[in-house]
């Protein structure tokens, strides 16, 4: 059994060794040669526009920003949220919306042909399977504890 008083010096050594070698390696400069530069081709087409390619994975994202104007960190984050903040809001309502009118409804025996097709239409939305019976609805995935997002 190692002595307690031999495990702390051990300890010290191998830590001032670490920071030897780290310091080390944090205080070289770092110099870019060519076998790290990256590989750029030219080509003759047009260039996609910076919009166009910052929004190409999304088909409601026409009105979104260059956020790469901005610089990076915080000035960024916030003209990121700025841009966003007022969707998430208006969905989050949409969700909140459509889960109220399910809570609503979970103990009524009769549904009009309105709420059958909203009732559809939410389910279908939400990736659920609802054969239309009223009846056998399924609460847990549409109302309950289990929570979906329409674009899951």
């Amino acid at each position: 059994m190692i002595l307690t008083p031999i495990r702390r010096y051990g300890a010290m050594i191998l830590m001032l060794l670490t920071v030897v070698f780290s310091g080390e390696v944090l205080a070289k400069a770092h110099t870019t040669t060519t076998s790290q530069k990256s590989h750029v081709t030219k080509t003759g087409h047009k260039q996609v526009s910076s919009k166009q390619e910052y929004s190409r994975n999304s088909a409601k994202s026409s009105s979104l920003p260059d956020l790469r104007k901005y610089p990076s960190g915080t000035p960024r984050k916030k003209a990121f949220l700025r841009t966003v903040m007022p969707f998430i809001t208006s969905q989050n309502a949409a969700i909140t919306a459509d889960r109220n009118w399910l809570i609503s409804k979970q103990y009524q025996n009769r549904w009009s042909p309105s709420e059958r097709t909203r009732m559809k239409d939410i389910a279908a939305r939400y990736k659920v399977k609802w054969s239309g019976n009223t009846r056998n609805i399924p609460w847990k995935y549409l109302a309950g504890t289990r929570r979906h997002h329409p674009d899951q």
